[in-house]
């Protein structure tokens, strides 16, 4: 916990104030303070400032009912209070500011949408379209800022203001009509969960109406898409069958013995840190017993996998480093008899083709589990484990993997696709 000094606070709303912070903060557009209040509780603000402005650090706090801590906040902080807070933290942030983004706040939401905004005005070049939903105009926060923005910037800032005084609750065939000309643009969201809900449930459907071809290579996000019948119609699986149908022995000449045991780790997901990482997969290491003169490390991108491995490298005299460049030239060291711990989804599915059995770690809850979930129920016979719970090692797989019988049918799907795609049954060849 560090401590930050109150340098101003500004009254947004009746029920929203701004702290301005007297102090310098690494953060990115977006993300959020978590602050330690006198009742010990702790609680999570977005940053409305931007670090591309010049501006002090500055978070918004909107009093909640029944919101004890937001209450405090907005009743008894005043300049020159101090407060404990984390680091910044939160994905929130987009990848690049000179992208178009379609952005969406109800409410408060306002505040980290906000910070995007701010930086991506002064530091970028994309152009920003804002739905902004609240309950009557004195709810507004950053009313006069967001005048003035659009104003000082009519050809890359447009703000639509939805009043439920005025026009009632947004309905989703009404948020579909607004979006429908962005559609394809980065989005961004932040509100009450309703209209979270709203907005996500209309931006996925919208963008497949523009394409002929929708495949996706999940059935849980087909689900999200199309409903539960309509999944399996949609989901062909990952592109990388294509190359499976006869197994993965193409890409499995390196030379010499491959290692019993493979690792590898990423640590740029975002939700699980690199010494949680690290202790993870010595401890499995360990558990299975493994001789560190057994174990290979694969580089799946260059330098981000070698960063897990340097935190437990001492620990494994002897483990051989397949960096990237060896496994584009040479290929991967697989062999069906390897156990394996994973966080990359394609090294998962290559090695489960090879006939290698493994443990797939989750290094983010809403992406990579649901990822390396439809390999295991298209069964590479894989164990999915989550690093932060605090249970014991899995015990070591057994091997396995796809069947040649599932390689092939998974392959076919992807061909019949591809040729629907580039070789239509309409098309007149001379």
């Amino acid at each position: 916990m560090t401590e930050l000094r109150v340098a101003e606070v500004i009254e947004e709303t009746p029920d929203a104030v701004s702290l301005v912070l007297d102090a310098e903060l690494d953060y990115a557009p977006g993300q959020f303070l978590t602050f330690r209040l006198p009742n010990g509780l702790e609680r999570c603000y977005s940053l409305s400032s931007s670090p591309y402005t010049g501006e002090k650090p500055t978070v918004t706090v909107k009093r909640m009912p029944g919101g004890e801590c937001s209450s405090w906040i907005c009743s008894s902080v005043v300049a020159g209070t101090v407060l404990e807070a984390r680091p910044p933290a939160g994905l929130f942030t987009p990848p690049s500011l000179d992208q178009d983004l379609v952005l969406f706040a109800g409410g408060s939401g306002i505040t980290p949408v906000m910070s995007i905004v701010k930086s991506a005005l002064a530091a970028g070049s994309g152009r920003l379209v804002l739905f902004y939903a609240n309950r009557d105009p004195s709810s507004v926060i950053f009313a006069g800022e967001l005048r003035r923005l659009a104003s000082e910037h009519p050809d890359r800032l447009q703000v639509t203001h939805w009043l439920e005084c005025l026009q009632g609750i947004p309905s989703p065939a009404q948020l579909a009509a607004w979006a429908a000309p962005f559609v394809m643009r980065a989005a961004f969201v932040c509100g009450p969960g309703p209209f979270m809900d709203a907005v996500v449930g209309v931006l996925p459907s919208a963008r497949v109406e523009r394409f002929d071809v929708v495949d996706l290579r999940d059935e849980a996000s087909a689900r999200i898409l199309f409903g539960p019948g309509q999944a399996a119609t949609h989901t062909s699986h990952d592109d990388a069958f294509l190359a499976l149908r006869d197994g993965a022995d193409r890409f499995t000449d390196h030379g010499g013995p491959p290692p019993e045991y493979m690792v590898c780790v990423q640590p740029d997901a975002g939700e699980v840190s690199k010494s949680t990482l690290a202790a993870r997969v010595l401890d499995t290491l360990r558990a299975w017993q493994a001789r560190p003169d057994q174990v290979g490390i694969v580089e799946g991108i260059p330098g981000f996998d070698r960063e897990v491995y340097a935190l437990i490298e001492h620990e494994l005299p002897g483990a051989r480093f397949y960096p990237f460049s060896a496994v584009w030239a040479d290929g991967l060291p697989l062999a069906a008899h390897q156990k394996w711990i994973s966080t990359r989804f394609h090294l998962h599915l290559l090695a489960a083709a090879a006939g290698a059995g493994g443990v797939a770690i989750s290094v983010h809850s809403r992406y990579y589990a649901t990822k390396h979930q439809s390999l295991i129920d298209l069964g590479s016979g894989w164990t999915l484990t989550d690093p932060t719970e605090d249970s014991a090692p899995p015990p070591p797989p057994k091997p396995g993997g796809f069947s040649a019988r599932s390689l092939r049918r998974y392959a076919d799907r992807k061909a019949e696709l591809a040729r629907s795609i580039y070789l239509p049954a309409k098309v007149a060849v001379r």
